[in-house]
């Protein structure tokens, strides 16, 4: 009877090892897939925000190359153009220099534009430049909630506070146990506080 038994017990330790052994892969495969689909989640995000930004970029070369292109179809008129402005000439090399500094004053606009376009975007995104941070407050633990107490008296009778305790009931001991951990010390010794 005791072998049955035993065999019995083996066999049903082997079962539940078998068991756990399943649910520990099941586990390891479900954190696995989460881990998997979260990085998806962040890639996607990453792609989005790019995307925005790209066409954000794209939309404000665009203005700047259509207000170029309006300055320069109005300098049509004039052979020499101050300096700031688009010259045109027959020569390659110069053409070259001036389209180099046409980028120039484009890229140096944009900067500007696209970091006042992104602090935008992020404000209606709800975040704000927070500038009224404050440090934090040290609490002092040893002088919270004793200011309003009233401390053992000395009676005329030399006692202490663990006689005057022993001469309580033990409802009172409760009431006065409970005082202390909700934060109302009125009325509770001092000496109980802060020990």
């Amino acid at each position: 009877m005791s072998d049955e038994v035993q065999q019995s017990n083996e066999g049903v330790s082997l079962a539940l090892s078998a068991v756990a052994e399943v649910l520990s892969k099941m586990d390891e495969r479900l954190a696995k897939q989460e881990a998997e689909e979260i990085k998806k989640a962040e890639v996607a995000e990453a792609e989005l925000q790019k995307s925005e930004l790209a066409e954000m970029i794209k939309s404000i070369v665009s203005q700047a190359v259509a207000e170029f292109s309006k300055a320069d179809e109005d300098d049509d008129d004039e052979e020499e153009v101050d300096k700031g402005k688009y010259m045109k000439s027959k020569d390659s090399n110069s053409e070259i220099a001036t389209l180099k500094k046409q980028i120039a004053e484009l890229q140096s606009g944009i900067d500007e534009k696209i970091q006042k376009e992104a602090d935008t975007r992020l404000r209606k995104l709800g975040f704000r430049e927070e500038t009224g941070l404050k440090a934090p407050e040290v609490v002092r633990y040893d002088t919270m909630g004793v200011e309003d107490t009233t401390p053992i008296q000395k009676s005329q009778e030399p006692t202490n506070v663990v006689e005057q305790l022993s001469k309580m009931s033990y409802t009172q001991l409760r009431t006065l146990q409970h005082k202390i951990q909700s934060g109302d010390t009125d009325g509770v010794p001092r000496e109980l506080i802060e020990g």
